[in-house]
């Protein structure tokens, strides 16, 4: 097998098909094609950050050569990263990895008549903040030309959209990209766009890029059978069985062919909660297949709940019944902490033997579904892959409800290596029920204890100034004064002794 070796890590690095948090740099956004990994520290790295080279003369600092620089910056620096980048000792300079390979002015292929010169963030004032090609927000770094205020973002210069589509699935003719700010109603979902579409000249046809693959036939969480696109709908009154909003006729969506009144948006179909991502066209059914197969398929009724606020899913026929958040569970996911897809299980799968979620480290109840990876022998449960919390970083403070929470790193559980520390992450009722068992607690702070602290040392100011200006002979105020202050006093320094005894920091 293909390895190599970098200066600054003792073990050996193999090629992976995904990446999706680099211990070279700290550029995030999810998976990205082609890196290494060392499955023994189970670091991975960009292809461009393995493969970089000591030194560089970069042209925008010719005076002197960059070298290649590795910091580690700990486990408490999460939000800075360990980071290899290159540096000029001389001029203090730093450059990363991704930036050092930026050329300083481009030829564009959809802006010819004008090269593009890279510009920071802070130099880009000028525009909407938004690529002009992806409509996604800018970076740091953007191409830039100044005479036709067109601006697009690194990604789209480094793997631009095609140019021309000739056998889309979305329409029956060729469709070409249009590189410019144009409003429009995109045929395919029905909502707006406000830049580079895809159009047919013919049909006067026109798409969002996202649009262009959507899939023909799928299924959703929300329908018992399978559903299809449609280019558009006959006329009437539809409405969406997702969102329970009205459904224009006139642009595509997605139906069902033995349910002739449920239909659903097109972008509400493909959300990520409803639609396994799976693409069924020329796939059977399984009631044809064998040994489903069957001369009559007996149908279920089923009815949609309200239980204690939140929808949940029953059967009319037996007991089986589905919480609303059950049933919109993806069946298989990525996740960034496997490099393979995780898939949905209970104990009809894994048999024997106990579980621990490989996230928070708790124990799985294999009665309950939970996520699990069969080449990697990992399990989770499905709030750790899917909770709120499941991205909480270290140092990250929210407000919720009355409290401000603070994601803190603290000691390690026994079942937990110290190189995986920074990777975990807990459900909020989890952090709070056991703060230092877990790798990542939330500190709790309440504005009780400071603001009681803070009267009883205002009362203590009015006592003095009472003792100082009134009558000997009138006592009684002023000891019920400092029996208030005392009271006060007494109970904020308490309240944050118990804060602090109990492992949570203010």
């Amino acid at each position: 097998m293909i390895r190599i070796k970098l200066p600054t890590h003792k073990h050996p690095l193999y090629p992976t098909p995904w990446v999706s948090r680099c211990n070279g740099c700290p550029r995030g956004g999810g998976y990205v094609k082609d890196g290494y990994r060392c499955y023994e520290c189970d670091f991975s790295f960009h292809k461009e950050c393995a493969e970089a080279t000591l030194e560089i003369h970069h042209p925008s600092h010719p005076a002197h050569p960059l070298s290649l620089v590795w910091e580690w910056r700990g486990p408490k620096s999460w939000g800075t990263r360990d980071m290899y980048y290159y540096r000029c000792s001389l001029c203090s300079l730093n450059f990363e990895i991704r930036c050092s390979m930026l050329a300083l002015e481009i030829d564009y292929p959809y802006h010819p008549q004008h090269p593009l010169k890279i510009l920071t963030k802070e130099e880009h004032h000028f525009s909407d903040g938004k690529c002009l090609i992806c409509g996604e927000e800018l970076g740091l770094k953007v191409y830039h030309c100044s005479i036709c205020k067109f601006t697009v973002d690194v990604g789209c210069v480094r793997d631009p959209p095609p140019l021309t589509i000739l056998f889309p699935k979305a329409h029956e003719h060729q469709l070409n990209l249009t590189p410019r700010k144009i409003s429009f109603d995109c045929d395919a979902c029905g909502m707006a766009g406000d830049r580079s579409p895809y159009s047919c000249q013919q049909c006067y046809f026109m798409i969002h890029q996202s649009c262009i693959d959507l899939p023909e036939i799928i299924n959703v969480n929300r329908h018992e059978h399978r559903l299809s696109r449609r280019l558009h709908l006959s006329p009437g009154n539809w409405e969406c069985g997702f969102c329970h909003k009205n459904v224009d006729w006139s642009y595509g969506a997605y139906s069902c062919s033995i349910c002739p009144n449920y239909v659903i948006h097109s972008q509400c179909a493909i959300q990520k909660n409803i639609w396994d991502k799976l693409e069924l066209k020329g796939i059977p059914e399984e009631s044809h297949l064998e040994p489903f197969k069957v001369s009559s398929i007996p149908t279920f009724n089923t009815s949609v709940l309200m239980w204690r606020g939140y929808r949940s899913f029953s059967c009319d026929d037996c007991s089986f019944g589905l919480h609303g958040r059950c049933a919109a569970l993806p069946k298989t996911i990525q996740h960034w902490y496997d490099e393979h897809l995780i898939f949905l299980c209970y104990n009809k799968n894994k048999r024997g033997g106990e579980y621990w979620c490989d996230i928070c480290e708790e124990q799985i109840d294999t009665m309950i579904w939970f996520y699990t990876c069969d080449s990697c022998c990992v399990t989770f449960h499905t709030e750790c892959v899917l909770g709120d919390f499941s991205r909480f970083m270290p140092g990250r403070i929210v407000t919720y409800r009355k409290w401000r929470i603070k994601a803190m790193q603290t000691s390690p559980a026994p079942l937990i290596e110290a190189k995986h520390i920074t990777e975990r992450s807990l459900y909020l009722s989890k952090m709070a029920a056991s703060p230092i068992a877990s790798p990542i607690a939330v500190a709790m702070y309440p504005t009780l204890s400071v603001f009681t602290l803070a009267i009883g040392l205002v009362i203590t100011a009015f006592f003095f100034i009472y003792e100082a200006t009134s009558s000997r002979k009138n006592r009684s105020l002023g000891i019920e004064l400092a029996t208030a202050a005392l009271a006060s006093v007494f109970l904020g320094f308490g309240s944050l002794f118990l804060l602090l005894a109990s492992g949570v920091y203010v």
